[in-house]
């Protein structure tokens, strides 16, 4: 039990610290499109982001991949600017788009998994397994990224609701700030 408490509360600590801005600002790029009444079609897409993540987190604690962490982080700023532009560029409107969603959060939790797994590798003893620690791990990153979304799906229903902006205005108002966010990351990290 105390390895699942240990790992869980790892999962939650690497999302909602000031180092996981760039995780909440692509959670937030990727479900800013969707209302609270499809609520269930954002957990699918926190789920994938999250098979994503853990993925990546077992291929490269077991050695199977081994991407320097340079490449990592210019591809978790890229991941936010590539999901703000699809947003904008396609909406979440049509079938196909939500599609792409379901594609971005997956792709993107690979690479977002990568940005943890070096850190990983050194916190689990040799000779113990990874995989319950990737597991626990990834439980943790869940629990929080479910609430991450779900706050963001209150704030949008709140804000459409008290104050006369509309769907379109709030979806180009939150994907401009990620795109101009994620673009300032991706150059201050080159």
């Amino acid at each position: 039990m105390s390895d699942f408490t240990f790992y869980f509360t790892l999962g939650i600590e690497h999302i909602s610290g000031w180092s996981a801005f760039d995780h909440i600002l692509f959670l937030t790029a990727l479900a800013a499109g969707y209302s609270i009444l499809q609520w269930r079609r954002v957990l699918v897409l926190v789920t994938a982001f999250t098979i994503g993540h853990a993925t990546a987190l077992a291929l490269s604690v077991f050695n199977i991949i081994d991407i320097p962490n340079y490449w990592v982080e210019l591809l978790i700023a890229a991941s936010i600017v590539i999901t703000a532009a699809c947003v904008l560029i396609f909406g979440q409107k049509k079938n196909g788009s939500k599609k792409l969603s379901y594609a971005l959060a997956l792709v993107f939790g690979l690479v977002h998994g990568l940005g943890f797994a070096t850190s990983l590798i050194f916190i689990i003893p040799s000779g113990q397994s990874a995989i319950l620690p990737i597991c626990y791990f990834n439980l943790g990153l869940e629990t929080v990224q479910i609430a991450v979304v779900l706050i963001i799906l209150l704030l949008k229903f709140l804000i459409l609701k008290f104050t006369g902006c509309n769907e379109r205005q709030w979806l180009v108002f939150i994907e401009i700030i990620a795109l101009v966010v994620g673009l300032w990351l991706f150059i201050s990290r080159m």
